[in-house]
């Protein structure tokens, strides 16, 4: 018996090449054509096939499956697979082991930055609070008449020194800065000078800011601390070596 003869035809249409085989029988004589591109299913088909695996296969690796195991030909993949997930496991204790070994290169890291960040901080906010009671002290000596800065011992300097570190005229509240004392803070008074466009100091004399003597009034009155407000940061544990804080406020003199 002869075997089944074939031929392909091909035809342009429309800009698209169709082809077309041709089976024959000699037994029957007789010919069945078709068209080989209406076997091939359309991006539409394929999209709408993928999307109805797509739901089982994501339910399927959910339970602890295998990502087969919805597929039509799942026994022959079982089969070869011995009924496993070829590969499953593998590798995993590995995995485990070198993220511990990342975390424990880089939590001291974190530790070190947030420790860091947390002291500068800290003395960050120490400063600001120095300042303000300075910038407090500065503005109520400054509004303040017949105040004699040459002396260091004036009730109504002391009053305000007290006020600003305190809260209260004769000191008997709680610090607003710890370990900031009234014989940390300096008061100076200074006059501007034409000739060098700067400010001065202004000296204790009857031709200066001595009102004992007969002295006028200063121009500005600048609050500052005498050697600084000494801070330690800690960082790990360990103490770094320690610096002062030094702030100064400068305003102008508004009284008699």
């Amino acid at each position: 018996m002869k075997p089944t003869a074939y031929s392909v035809a091909t035809e342009h249409h429309s800009g698209r090449m169709r082809a077309t085989i041709t089976l024959s029988d000699p037994m029957r004589n007789s010919g069945v054509s078709t068209n080989i591109l209406n076997a091939i299913p359309s991006p539409l088909e394929w999209w709408l096939r993928l999307r109805s695996f797509a739901g089982p296969a994501r339910r399927s690796r959910l339970k602890g499956g295998c990502s087969h195991d919805w597929l039509p030909h799942k026994a022959q993949l079982i089969g070869r697979g011995k009924g496993k997930c070829r590969g499953k496991g593998k590798g995993k204790g590995k995995g485990r082991g070198s993220a511990l070994v990342e975390s424990a290169l880089l939590v001291p890291i974190l530790l070190a930055l947030l420790i860091g960040t947390t002291e500068l901080g800290r003395v960050t906010y120490t400063y600001y609070m120095i300042q303000k009671v300075l910038a407090d002290l500065a503005r109520s000596l400054g509004t303040q008449q017949g105040v004699n800065f040459c002396d260091s011992a004036d009730p109504i300097m002391q009053a305000a020194i007290n006020n600003a570190l305190t809260g209260t005229s004769d000191a008997s509240g709680t610090p607003i800065v710890t370990g900031l004392t009234p014989g940390m803070i300096q008061v100076t008074v200074a006059r501007y000078d034409p000739n060098s466009q700067q400010l001065a100091a202004c000296d204790c004399s009857a031709s200066g800011c001595d009102s004992s003597q007969g002295g006028g009034p200063p121009g500005y009155v600048v609050v500052s601390l005498t050697n600084g407000y000494t801070v330690r940061p800690l960082f790990w544990g360990f103490s770094v070596l320690p610096f002062p804080l030094q702030p100064s406020v400068t305003v102008p003199y508004a009284g008699s």
